[in-house]
């Protein structure tokens, strides 16, 4: 722990987050950000960044390195922020996008109510570095996160389900009633997973870590992990 980011070392290709295998291709890629809510009422959200080999990203002190640096960040209790900082170019382009986790419609009829936001701004060639800027906005259970457009994208509605989800190709940009889907890829190989309303899991086999649970050790072994319930 070094003040309030997250830091481990987790080996290539796989890593585990709870019982959630998230893939982590050993190609050069910028940066994965990873949100979650707390497993109790009236903890903070919080957010772990990792590189392609599954290394926690250093806390950025001067120019940022090749493989990136964690910036400016907040943890509050609905709402979490993180800037990941690169060199000049390093990017190769810029974005302000959005996306959304709903509310099952199990549990808020209709299937369009809003659980949680998250917004995405990138930027590339300008000032003294690129960055990534991932904001995570969680439903205070009184809906003043609101509703999809009836007409929004069936493409991009991701109904939450308790576990760590990939939401990297569901960002669009414009508005709800006007969607532009960004694609499958963000700027820099950039992804984003959150996890909303975590499920209980036995607890002697999870590792808290400030809402994000983590779980290493024997289960990594040669080759890929398959992801259990990861969006795609």
């Amino acid at each position: 722990m070094r003040g309030d980011y997250m830091r481990g070392h987790f080996r290539c290709k796989a890593l585990l987050v709870g019982l959630m295998t998230v893939l982590l291709p050993c190609a050069a890629q910028t940066a994965t950000i990873l949100f979650g809510e707390p497993s109790t009422e009236g903890g903070n959200s919080s957010f772990l960044v990792i590189d392609a080999n599954g290394n926690a990203l250093p806390m950025c002190v001067g120019a940022p390195p090749v493989g990136g640096c964690v910036g400016a960040s907040t943890m509050n209790v609905e709402s979490t922020s993180v800037t990941v900082q690169f060199p000049v170019g390093a990017l190769g382009g810029n974005l302000s996008a959005t996306a959304y986790l709903l509310e099952p419609a199990f549990e808020v009829p209709g299937g369009l109510a809003i659980s949680d936001r998250l917004n995405l701004a990138v930027s590339s060639g300008v000032g003294t570095f690129d960055f990534v800027m991932a904001t995570f906005t969680s439903d205070n259970e009184s809906g003043n996160q609101g509703s999809i457009a009836p007409n929004f994208p069936v493409g991009l509605r991701v109904p939450e389900d308790g576990t760590l989800q990939e939401l990297t190709s569901f960002f669009f940009t414009g508005s709800d009633t006007a969607p532009v889907p960004v694609g499958a890829a963000l700027p820099g190989g950039t992804r984003i997973f959150a996890q909303s309303d975590i499920v209980p899991e036995p607890s002697g086999m999870l590792l808290p870590a400030t809402g994000i649970i983590i779980l290493i050790g024997n289960r990594l072994r040669q080759g890929r992990l398959k992801p259990s319930r990861i969006a795609s």
